[in-house]
């Protein structure tokens, strides 16, 4: 359901990305990096 809501509202967003993106995980020794990711706000 994640996947279709992103491919309907961002039309410019290749869906492997979007496939990239949400298949991704937080883990190893780079994790805290990951954390520091600000969300994106509405405008």
């Amino acid at each position: 359901m994640g996947r279709t809501l992103l491919a309907e509202n961002l039309p410019g967003i290749p869906q492997d990305v979007i496939e990239a993106q949400l298949a991704h995980g937080k883990a190893g020794p780079l994790c805290l990096a990951y954390e520091r990711a600000s969300p994106w706000r509405s405008a």
